[in-house]
């Protein structure tokens, strides 16, 4: 059953995916998220959920804010972006191999094309801090 298949009047169990997948449009199922709590909104359809759904919600828009986390249960570790188990490092390894951002963006759907556009800002700024003045 789709979403846009649930009867008006239904209840329905919100669980953290549907928000989750609103709040950072999810290319496949945002929109359909997105639709569904509007509908709830209007009191098409009536919403539950659940203190524990709506913590995972926030723990996990915490983790996604994040550029680059890094968890010992997730790639042995190594720095990932926030929220995929893709690593920072198979970005870099992707570039120097000659590939563009969109081609890297292709290859692993699930890193935000935010999250590398924010990276890269944050190396820029690094970069200007660490910079050493020498005499002309």
């Amino acid at each position: 059953m789709m979403f846009a298949d649930i009867p008006s009047g239904e209840n329905v169990f919100f669980d953290a995916n549907t928000f989750i997948f609103h709040f950072i449009n999810e290319p496949k199922f945002g929109q359909a998220c997105t639709d569904l709590i509007v509908r709830a909104g209007i009191g098409d359809i009536v919403a539950h959920t659940s203190t524990h759904a709506m913590s995972e919600v926030s723990h996990r828009l915490m983790t996604i804010e994040a550029i680059i986390t890094r968890n010992g249960n997730v790639m042995h570790g190594a720095p990932c972006f926030a929220g995929t188990r893709v690593t920072a490092q198979t970005f870099f390894d992707h570039i120097e191999a000659g590939y563009t951002v969109a081609q890297f963006l292709n290859c692993f759907p699930t890193v935000r094309e935010e999250q590398i556009t924010r990276l890269i800002s944050k190396m820029r700024d690094g970069a200007e801090r660490s910079a050493v003045s020498v005499s002309a």
